[in-house]
C-alpha cells in the first residue's frame, strides 16, 4: 500500500507513550498503597470480630478480592454515564 503525499495515513505522527505510562503505573501504585493501609488494622479487627489468624486472613482475602473486582467494574460504569453514550448501562449491570 503506498501512501501519496496527500493521503491522511502520510500525516501520522508518533505520540509518546510515557504520560499513559506514567498515568497507569501511579494509578496502580495508589492502589496498591491504598489496600495495603488495611494491614496494620487487623490487630484490632481481629480483637472487635474475636476471630483467629486464620480467621482474619480470610478477612483480607475477602477485601482484597472485593477491591479487585469493584474497582475495574466501578470505573467502567462511572465512564459509561459520563459518557452517556450508552443507554442501557454495561452488560454485568443489566437484569
Amino acid at each position: 500500500m503506498s501512501t501519496t503525499p496527500g493521503s491522511p495515513r502520510s500525516n501520522t505522527t508518533r505520540h509518546s507513550h510515557r504520560p499513559t505510562f506514567l498515568v497507569l503505573a501511579v494509578s496502580v501504585s495508589s492502589m496498591a498503597m491504598l489496600q495495603s493501609v488495611v494491614i496494620p488494622v487487623l490487630p484490632a479487627l481481629q480483637r472487635e470480630l474475636g476471630t483467629d489468624p486464620v480467621g482474619i486472613t480470610w478477612v483480607l482475602t475477602s477485601f482484597l478480592l472485593s477491591a479487585s473486582v469493584c474497582t475495574p467494574s466501578s470505573g467502567a460504569a462511572e465512564i459509561c454515564s459520563a459518557a452517556s453514550a450508552c443507554s442501557s448501562g454495561p452488560s454485568w449491570f443489566s437484569p
